[in-house]
């Protein structure tokens, strides 16, 4: 998602008297405060994983039914709008950004932002009318991108909290832990793939690919020797060379690839609970961004947060309604007419799960005027 530069002039404008008092400040070296962003970046998903293993060693139960429920709830207040927010950051002024843009870049934002949805409409939609088991493949498409999702934004938060306690890493640095954590995308996916033979994904069928057994050992050893050397380095700045230490950090790294992707299975609940931590961890900046956006049109804290959460109000809006109301109802109106399951809503959640993958691929950018500009607020930060 992210990976960021300190650029050390903030605009004027952005700044608050210092006769004021600001609700909504942060302390320089976080993003909003350590102990938010801790929980926000993943330390909440390891105290719940930690809660519920304690609690099914004490009662024999996982209560996997009772928080499948509370992770579906949670889905319309955290995960949707996670979803939503990406939209409403990338075509706010999309046309804007590709004018600004150089030629590379208005390449990325027109092919991500229209390129990417024009194809995967067509393809769900000949799906639909044409040969429906195809839509299978879109399943493979989502389980493989959201791996690399996951790893690009748990890199990001390394070096975006790193750069908060002025930590900065050298360019190989940067290649190895980028590597490592990439490679552990490509292993638990691999690995996960022989663990099923059918599935169903929201009333599609899919078959887990076969990955040969060679490779998938070959590629594990060498990810587990990138782990070591990624460690070793981590130690070696925070420790030995005293460089500095970001702890937040560090969890969101960790999370957003070893936890999250290699052992999301150790609960049953936990692995239902993921997608909300990951999300978690994304909006922790997507709030950021949206307040310091709105300071350079206002310094009224109540002004600044109401706009905020008007924004995020249209976000749980947009979010309930495209991935599970509006789906829901025309699988049920096709179930009526035709005796058959619909797809509706694999179609819409498959759709949107990719296409939010490519868009916050080009969104968090250093060439992104937006980000450079808004993204913190005493730090001016930027890909």
């Amino acid at each position: 998602m992210l990976s960021l530069q300190i650029i050390n002039k903030w605009p004027k404008s952005l700044t608050w008297s210092r006769s004021q008092k600001d609700p909504l400040s942060k302390k320089a070296d976080a993003v909003f405060s350590a102990p938010i962003d801790f929980l926000m970046v993943g330390g909440a998903s390891i105290l719940f994983l930690l809660t519920a293993l304690l609690a099914t060693a004490l009662t024999g139960k996982d209560g996997v039914y009772t928080f499948g429920f509370l992770a579906y709830m949670g889905s319309f207040v955290i995960n949707f709008p996670h979803f939503a927010h990406s939209y409403q950051l990338f075509y706010n002024d999309v046309f804007g950004e590709i004018k600004r843009a150089q030629l590379a870049r208005k390449l990325q934002i027109v092919f991500s932002g229209f390129l990417v949805p024009a194809f995967i409409l067509f393809y769900v939609t000949a799906s639909y009318l044409i040969v429906p088991e195809s839509i299978s493949r879109m399943v493979y498409a989502m389980f493989f991108f959201v791996g690399w999702h996951y790893a690009k934004q748990g890199y990001g938060v390394f070096i975006v909290l790193a750069a908060y306690k002025k930590l900065y890493f050298k360019d190989w640095e940067k290649t190895l832990l980028r590597i490592n954590i990439h490679l552990v995308w490509i292993y638990t996916w691999a690995a996960g793939q022989g663990l099923f033979i059918e599935k169903i994904y929201h009333n599609v069928s899919y078959t887990s690919l076969s990955v040969p057994r060679n490779i998938l050992d070959l590629v594990g050893l060498v990810s587990l020797v990138l782990s070591f050397l990624s460690f070793s380095l981590i130690f070696k700045i925070f420790f030995w060379e005293k460089r500095g230490v970001s702890w937040n950090g560090l969890i969101g790294y960790i999370c957003g690839s070893y936890l999250w992707l290699g052992f999301g299975s150790l609960h049953p609940a936990f692995a239902l609970f993921v997608p909300l931590f990951h999300c978690l961890q994304y909006n922790l900046f997507v709030y950021r961004l949206k307040i310091n956006e709105q300071k350079i049109h206002s310094n009224k804290p109540k002004e600044i947060y109401k706009n905020v959460l008007i924004f995020v109000f249209w976000g749980t809006l947009l979010g309930a309604l495209f991935m599970d109301i509006l789906p829901g109802q025309m699988d049920q109106w096709t179930f009526e007419k035709t005796g058959q399951n619909g797809f509706f809503l694999a179609s819409f959640l498959l759709f949107i799960n990719v296409h939010h993958y490519f868009l916050d691929s080009v969104f968090w950018k250093k060439e992104n005027q937006r980000v450079s500009q808004f993204l913190f607020k005493e730090n001016h930060v930027s890909q």
